[in-house]
């Protein structure tokens, strides 16, 4: 009964961020290897109004990293899905990359704040940090991609695994 695959089941945050930071694209590209069921595998490109371009993919079936790479005019900044506090930064592009960390802060605390930002914003009547109007945002974003999909024509044979059409 699910609508999407790993999209949106495991790539919607990672899309979410990348919305968050650079606004809605003017235009997208995606690809999946889903004929007919839900997608395994996917890839996207994002391109946005003041010129930024995103690349996403993510996977069930390859060992990609889980990180997400910024690359800038003057250097790029690195930092892992799963990690509160270390990052990595190469300036000038080329450079020898340099770790680097915040305060810790451990999961348990960034779910905590989370549930105490909810917590006041009913105490409050008011919105809390990241409201249900931004959660409908990257859905609509993620229904817009499938449906750019479902627009083209299906390939002969299904593809490899880790190959969208």
């Amino acid at each position: 009964l699910v609508p999407g695959g790993v999209l949106l089941n495991a790539g919607v945050h990672t899309l979410d961020s990348i919305l968050y930071w650079l606004g809605d694209p003017v235009s997208f590209d995606y690809k999946d290897d889903a004929v007919g069921g839900l997608e395994s595998n996917c890839a996207m490109t994002l391109v946005f109004a003041q010129g930024a371009t995103a690349s996403f993919e993510i996977s069930r079936t390859c060992n990609l990293p889980y990180a997400i790479e910024v690359h800038a005019e003057r250097g790029s900044l690195t930092f892992s899905t799963n990690a509160t506090c270390e990052y990595t930064v190469t300036a000038p592009l080329g450079a020898q990359p340099e770790k680097k960390s915040l305060a810790p802060v451990s999961l348990r605390d960034c779910v905590a704040e989370q549930y105490r930002d909810f917590a006041e914003a009913i105490k409050n009547r008011s919105y809390p940090f990241v409201h249900g109007a931004e959660g409908s945002r990257v859905i609509e974003w993620v229904d817009a991609m499938y449906a750019s999909k479902r627009a083209r024509p299906l390939p002969a044979a299904a593809p490899f695994p880790g190959h969208m059409w």
